[in-house]
């Protein structure tokens, strides 16, 4: 009835903000990205990690699997069967052969994201292209002590602060994509660059210890991609799209920031 309405918000929102991005979207062919692309936004698709821990709970959940014809039951064959575990477990290792923990690597589940982050974020910030603010007062708003749903994990390497990861350990029911599966998803991480591999690790052994199915993030930057690769993950398909206003990609363009660079996730 109101098909001008997003069109008039946009326009509204560019005009107050020139510099603007969208994240999320659900895919290309969701009518938001359609305007986004309309508007001559550009656009790029966030890479999507995954790693698989407990293969019959998998196996019996992935939707996106299950829904492809005649897949079901050999799904359900595989899941009551070692064959399936075996299977999973053995393309994993080929794959992608995830690399051990430093053990002079520690991990600290904290309450809050306090002033430490901010020594942090200032020393590694220019390591990036382009990032949303990470201090200690953002920290505190987008992972507040009074959800307990945030798992803030602070890593170190022999004491020093490296850092950080938030992790969610979600009991889904009848989800779109992972069905009745626990999944465990990190969900915002930062450090330098050279760190991130110790971050991944840290947040996989976080969750392998509660005992998640399945753990999912989505990263932009190269260096993190390497690192989740590094750590024994899969890329997978993705609907998570990044897209930049006109002002805001002309910006990127003259500072030669390239898409890689960017450092996003679901936090964002």
């Amino acid at each position: 009835s109101y098909p001008q309405v997003a069109v008039q918000l946009l326009r509204d929102a560019v005009r107050r903000q020139p510099l603007l991005f969208g994240l999320g979207m659900g895919g290309y062919g969701e009518a938001i990205a359609r305007l986004f692309a309309a508007a001559e936004w550009s656009m790029f698709s966030v890479p999507f990690y995954f790693r698989i821990l407990r293969p019959t709970a998998f196996l019996r959940n992935i939707v996106h699997l299950r829904r492809r014809p005649g897949s079901r039951l050999p799904l359900d064959l595989l899941a009551a069967t070692r064959l399936g575990s075996l299977s999973v477990h053995a393309f994993q290792a080929i794959r992608c052969p995830k690399v051990a923990c430093d053990p002079a690597v520690g991990t600290e589940v904290v309450a809050e994201f306090a002033d430490w982050t901010d020594d942090l974020w200032e020393s590694c910030k220019d390591q990036y292209g382009m990032c949303a603010v990470r201090d200690s007062a953002t920290l505190r708003i987008l992972y507040p002590a009074s959800d307990p749903r945030f798992i803030r994990l602070r890593i170190t390497r022999q004491g020093r602060i490296i850092g950080w990861a938030v992790l969610l350990d979600t009991q889904l029911a009848d989800h779109n994509h992972f069905g009745n599966m626990r999944l465990g998803t990190v969900v915002d991480c930062f450090a330098a660059t050279a760190d991130a591999l110790a971050v991944v690790c840290s947040a996989r052994e976080c969750l392998a210890s509660r005992r998640v199915d399945l753990i999912v993030s989505n990263q932009s930057h190269v260096a993190w991609g390497l690192g989740f690769r590094k750590a024994g993950f899969l890329q997978g398909p993705t609907n998570f799209i990044f897209t930049a206003s006109p002002k805001l990609t002309e910006l990127l363009l003259q500072k030669n920031v390239r898409n890689e660079e960017l450092h996003f996730n679901r936090g964002d």
